[in-house]
């Protein structure tokens, strides 16, 4: 080494970088309490999360146990209803929900019928067609043979229905109509879908009683008139005491 030749000093920090060195500094720090109080929070709210679901969880199964609702299939493919609203092919379904852990998203359902779904209407009969029905199978009943040693009792007829069906479009389902839906997926949690067919069900019409019905006043033919109150029994005379015999 030349003995003339001299070693460099070693390069200071400049004082002018020594703030922005400290702002450096701290800007880190806090960063990671910034951080660390969030990743925290969020531990607390996915473990209330987790809580609320376990508590929903067991009062569900416990409700189930007890029998204070019963249990529902988890494969559903029909569903009864009132209609609340028709937009060209698309049904607004109420259904009723009779389970409180029920989505309750899912109390109105949207129904698509398409060109392939059967609709029908189911009426009650006539009176006299469903009398003369009845009568027949009570003929074919009484005939049915008993069972002996030697036969098998015959099977008895089926009883006629009090409804009759016949076919039906869309444009026979209206606003307030209850109807059946049926349809090949499983609907349990579906919003949407499409009906492979749809039942109309006829409403009964509501008999209005005559307000002369309802006070009473009203008097049928051939019969005397209904009182509206019962009259006071006259006062029974009071017994005279008897002598007694000494």
């Amino acid at each position: 080494m030349d003995q003339n030749q001299t070693i460099e000093p070693t390069k200071r920090l400049s004082p002018k970088f020594i703030p922005y060195l400290g702002g450096l500094v701290i800007g880190i720090l806090i960063g990671s309490a910034i951080s660390w109080v969030f990743l925290k929070n969020m531990t607390a709210q996915t473990n209330g999360s987790n809580s609320y679901q376990a508590g929903f969880d067991a009062a569900k199964e416990l409700a189930l146990k007890s029998g204070v609702i019963m249990p529902v299939s988890d494969d559903i493919r029909d569903i009864s209803g009132t209609v609340t609203e028709i937009k060209g092919n698309r049904i607004t379904l109420r259904v009723s929900m009779t389970n409180p852990f029920d989505d309750a998203a899912l109390i109105d359902r949207i129904v698509t019928v398409t060109a392939d779904t059967k609709i029908f209407k189911h009426s009650v009969k006539d009176p006299k067609t469903y009398q003369a029905e009845m009568d027949e199978y009570a003929k074919k009943a009484a005939e049915t043979n008993p069972a002996s040693q030697d036969t098998l009792p015959s099977a008895p007829p089926m009883p006629p229905s009090p409804m009759m069906s016949s076919p039906a479009s869309l444009a026979d389902i209206a606003v307030g109509a209850m109807i059946n839906v049926f349809s090949q997926e499983n609907i349990k949690t579906l919003k949407e879908f499409s009906a492979t067919s749809i039942d109309i069900n006829e409403t009964l019409p509501v008999v209005q009683v005559p307000e002369e019905l309802q006070s009473g006043s009203a008097e049928t033919p051939g019969s005397a008139p209904v009182p509206t109150s019962i009259p006071t029994p006259p006062s029974i005379p009071a017994i005279p005491e008897l002598p007694v015999a000494r």
